[in-house]
């Protein structure tokens, strides 16, 4: 379906839609969201250049440079200030 609507992978649609949200909340929308969906957003905004997808959701290896520094938290709701561990 990613490659249906013009995008080359799964996490790549996934960070579009969130980056809407993003977009949609900020322009005055309401979100309701349970359980891990707020984390599921704001890690997808957060790794927006960065391939923390594994293998398998994506065919693609994690980005080997990824760690908790090249997660750009500003760019999250949630995520600022905290530690991280992404293997």
């Amino acid at each position: 379906m990613a490659r249906q609507l013009g995008f080359q992978t799964v996490p790549d649609l996934k960070k579009a839609v969130a980056r809407g949200i993003r977009s949609y909340v900020d322009n005055g929308g309401f979100l309701f969201a349970m359980c891990t969906a707020t984390e599921t957003i704001d890690l997808a905004l957060a790794a927006h250049n960065v391939d923390i997808a594994a293998t398998f959701a994506d065919g693609t290896p994690i980005d080997p440079d990824a760690d908790a520094n090249s997660i750009g938290r500003r760019r999250s709701r949630s995520l600022v200030g905290i530690s991280s561990r992404i293997r």
